[in-house]
């Protein structure tokens, strides 16, 4: 089966045809396409076109008795394929893999709550408990498809138990503000990603973003950076540059004047590095690149963070906890959540809050100790008890 969505620009404006290829009694194929005024329209109809197409080439009708939840799985990812980016499409795929070792061979026409259930608890421990709710989301809505189509007279994952809600704390890692400093001494004079890590810390921002900035997102004479796409490696293919999901993701984000001054710094060896390799340089724009000016691969960078923490002697921590890092140094320092939450992106203060709960019980410790200071003072300097006393009493 094939399938696509067709965007067409007219006169009248902009609409998107559904396009799918149905078998003929000769064995051929025939194309139908329907046209709609919005994407989700045109997605939404293609997805029951090709359920339909595959009906049809199947003898008209789909035995569910026989189709098991892993041949269910296959003929979902394929109808939904065309709608999808392909990094998306890599989510689900890796994420339904999980359902396919799990309970793959069971008939999804015999599919209990109880079956599902089993499988959600028996997600692999080494998910984090974030990736786990995804993965469990992605089946849930694989499964509401077969009910729209009429592969399922109901749902089964109504009444499970999803993965816990709550945020694994031992998941994040932070370094104090001295291991901070004994990593980016240690990198400055060793390693050409220096720039990367110290920018990673000084803004928090998301590996793929770090990844993905090129110079004309940088103002180096107001000292900002935009966050305007991501990098995103896509198993099997080459890495592609994406804007980002969410409306908070795309923000600017001010820096210090020790980073800007980094930057420029980095600039110009960037551009000697350019000079020295002359028509082998592959011109991407991108800040942070290979010397061939391509992008780099997030593993290399992993490694190489890992290569330096070692040799600052400094906690073994994921690239990742660098934005961690950068959150709870400012969240420490006493610094408006609100702040912190727009420089990381977040969509609310409540997810920044959710995150980094486990901080607060420290700034509560330092606020009691800061009351304790100001009620030592010397009493002079303290508000007269008896003077407001007696101003109360008056004035009854």
């Amino acid at each position: 089966m094939r399938g696509s969505i067709v965007k067409n620009k007219r006169k009248g404006g902009i609409t998107y045809s559904a396009v799918a290829d149905y078998p003929t009694e000769k064995g051929k194929r025939r194309q139908v396409k329907k046209t709609f005024a919005s994407k989700k329209e045109a997605e939404d109809e293609l997805i029951r076109m090709l359920a339909e197409a595959q009906a049809q080439e199947d003898g008209g009708y789909v035995d569910i008795g026989k189709v098991t939840v892993g041949e269910y799985l296959d003929r979902y990812l394929e109808a939904v394929a065309p709608g999808l980016e392909a990094g998306t499409l890599d989510n689900k795929k890796t994420s339904l893999l999980h359902w396919r070792k799990l309970i793959g061979s069971v008939p999804l026409a015999k599919l209990t709550r109880l079956d599902v259930q089993r499988a959600a608890n028996g997600l692999p421990a080494e998910l984090a408990p974030t990736t786990k709710r995804s993965v469990y989301a992605v089946f849930r809505c694989a499964l509401r498809q077969a009910v729209k189509w009429d592969m399922l007279p109901r749902d089964p994952s109504e009444g499970v138990k999803s993965p816990s809600s709550k945020k694994d704390k031992r998941g994040l890692h932070a370094w104090t503000e001295e291991e901070t400093a004994r990593f980016l001494e240690q990198t400055k004079a060793g390693t050409r990603l220096h720039p990367l890590f110290a920018l990673a810390l000084a803004t928090g921002m998301r590996q793929g973003e770090l990844l993905g900035l090129k110079w004309q997102d940088v103002d180096l004479v107001k000292g900002t950076v935009s966050v305007c796409r991501a990098l995103v490696r896509i198993r099997g293919q080459k890495s592609v540059l994406r804007p980002p999901k969410t409306t908070g993701s795309r923000r600017q984000i001010p820096l210090d004047t020790a980073t800007t001054t980094l930057l420029k710094a980095h600039r110009k060896r960037q551009m000697e590095e350019r000079l020295a390799i002359g028509p082998k340089w592959e011109d991407n724009g991108l800040v942070f690149c290979t010397r061939q000016g391509t992008p780099l691969h997030n593993t290399q960078v992993e490694l190489s963070m890992h290569t330096w923490s070692a040799k600052a002697g400094v906690p073994r921590i994921r690239f990742h906890d660098l934005r961690h890092t950068h959150a709870t140094l400012l969240l420490k320092a006493w610094v408006q959540v609100k702040v912190v939450s727009e420089r990381l992106g977040h969509s609310t203060i409540r997810t920044t809050l959710d995150i980094y709960a486990h901080v607060l019980p420290d700034m509560q410790k330092e606020a009691v100790e800061a009351m304790e200071r100001i009620f030592n003072r010397p009493r002079a300097l303290l508000p007269s008890v008896t003077a407001r006393e007696g101003r109360g009493q008056g004035s009854q």
